[in-house]
């Protein structure tokens, strides 16, 4: 009779065991959720946040100071210009007003395209959030029910 009370007990304490480890998972599931989310780090650790954006922007965007030098250079003035033009053949052709008014559709239809690349990126970030928060609550359920 010892034997079956022993049983029953350690039974009780394995049970005990896995609702705890249930109720654990899931909050290092829910930790984990949070640290991945930048609302997180913004709402959190705004400072930090900024200055880790702001350095992130100086690396990317390049120097326009270290672009600069002055080996190279020199001055030339139109008459040179044109002299060196007609002795070396060169044909200078301008583009008609057509063709310059062009620039403005294109730098419309960039940013058209960009704004709905950024829409879709965002969109298909938050569905991919959704589904994993789905699949994540759907597998604690099932464990919670066994």
């Amino acid at each position: 009779m010892t034997q079956i009370s022993d049983a029953d007990m350690i039974r009780q304490k394995m049970r005990r065991i896995r609702h705890k480890m249930d109720d654990d998972v899931e909050g290092i599931v829910h930790n984990a959720s949070q640290l991945m989310s930048y609302q997180f780090y913004i709402t959190h650790y705004p400072l930090a946040t900024l200055a880790a954006v702001s350095t992130l922007a100086y690396l990317l965007v390049p120097s326009a100071r270290g672009n600069r030098s002055t080996e190279g250079k020199f001055q030339i003035d139109a008459k040179q210009l044109e002299d060196i033009i007609s002795k070396k053949g060169i044909v200078v052709e301008t583009k008609p007003a057509s063709e310059a008014s062009s620039s403005w559709r294109s730098n419309v239809f960039g940013w058209v395209t960009r704004t709905a690349l950024n829409a879709a990126l965002a969109y298909g970030t938050v569905y991919l959030d959704q589904t994993i928060n789905k699949m994540v609550s759907t597998t604690t359920e099932k464990s919670l029910k066994s």
